[in-house]
């Protein structure tokens, strides 16, 4: 038997027609499990209509609003260390490609002890200018955020490191 149609009769919000009211009633003399459906949704349509709303708790609002600026704040300090550790592993990587670089291309012990003097004189440099650089983000992170300035510094850094290496680089196609 196809009970397809009572079940959409039982379940549906419309009006039925007169004829469908009927074919309704006399299916349902005969019929078990449309009977069990009817009486079961006649339960669930008695419980919605008597079951209470339920309102939040007072401060639902600020709360919410409470998580939701603290997952952001996390999903930004996981994006900032993601940058920051992209940036200092393409970083070292070039570092990397520099030393060898600079290793294949020493021909005499005094070509490796002038680049060692170089790269000391370089090292000192960049110490003092990290360290006046240091003094000055420190000083202005009192009055901001901290964040930006390292990543500039960073792509500062992985900037210098590609200047670093193309010069070099044309450097030695020129010998």
């Amino acid at each position: 038997m196809n009970h397809r149609p009572f079940e959409e009769y039982l379940l549906t919000e419309e009006p039925l027609t007169a004829e469908q009211s009927r074919q309704l009633h006399e299916h349902l003399l005969t019929c078990d499990r449309c009977r069990q459906l009817e009486t079961g949704w006649g339960e669930v349509q008695r419980l919605f209509n008597t079951t209470p709303q339920v309102t939040p708790q007072a401060g639902f609002a600020s709360r919410w609003h409470e998580r939701l600026a603290a997952q952001r704040a996390k999903r930004h300090r996981r994006q900032l260390w993601l940058s920051f550790s992209i940036t200092a592993g393409v970083a070292a990587f070039l570092l990397i490609l520099l030393g060898i670089q600079i290793w294949t291309s020493l021909h005499t012990p005094e070509q490796w002890l002038l680049i060692k003097a170089y790269f000391l004189s370089v090292t000192i440099t960049i110490v003092d200018i990290a360290e006046a650089l240091g003094e000055a983000i420190f000083e202005v992170s009192e009055r901001f955020s901290l964040t930006p300035w390292l990543f500039v510094i960073g792509i500062g850094g992985l900037l210098y490191v590609l200047r670093v290496v193309t010069g070099r680089q044309k450097g030695t196609s020129e010998d």
